[in-house]
């Protein structure tokens, strides 16, 4: 009798442990999330946020906003620590930016997670539009070609022009495969 009260308050307390930890992730989350959102603003509002601390910003370089999907997400430089595809939307290496001759090539994941920032470009159509702010300037992209390429063919992604934003994630239905999306930018 005594070693299954002891077995059930050590279920209790690994219970209450497990809880504690599924808390303090979920608060940490959010308040990560609240931190991007608050970020992904600062970077909108060229004026700043009203009591917004600059300590409290994440140095996004860009921001990429596609309406139909409702996405909104900050893109560091090229260079930071955290421009990393397991963390964030990523621009790669590779890429011009939009106030320059290039491409700008920005990648994802999709799928589960809390990190499947791509997970609704599958949703994305001809002529569907993209936004890219930076350097307190719109730059509006439309949806021209969607297709798939195996992975070991991504780097012959061919673009109508030389000032295009090509979106990267893998592909939901072959996971040999991903899912590209190439958008030209629209001129006044």
């Amino acid at each position: 009798m005594f070693k299954l009260q002891l077995v059930i308050h050590f279920l209790c307390i690994i219970l209450f442990i497990f809880s504690l930890k599924n808390t303090i992730v979920s608060h940490e989350e959010k308040r990560d999330e609240e931190m991007r959102e608050a970020s992904v603003n600062y970077v909108l509002n060229s004026q700043g946020i009203p009591n917004q601390k600059r300590e409290d910003i994440i140095a996004y370089d860009m921001v990429l906003e596609i309406p139909k999907i409702k996405l909104k997400r900050g893109i560091l430089k090229r260079d930071d620590k955290d421009n990393n595809i397991d963390k964030n939307v990523t621009i790669l290496k590779a890429s011009s930016y939009p106030d320059r001759s290039g491409n700008i090539y920005i990648a994802a994941h999709s799928g589960h997670g809390n990190r499947s920032y791509f997970n609704d470009l599958v949703k994305l159509k001809e002529n569907d539009i993209a936004n890219l702010y930076y350097q307190n300037k719109k730059y509006v992209y439309v949806v021209k070609k969607i297709k798939e390429m195996t992975k070991n063919s991504l780097s012959t992604i061919v673009t109508e022009d030389d000032n295009s934003l090509v979106l990267i994630t893998c592909s939901q239905t072959d996971k040999t495969k991903y899912l590209i999306i190439i958008l030209s930018k629209k001129t006044d």
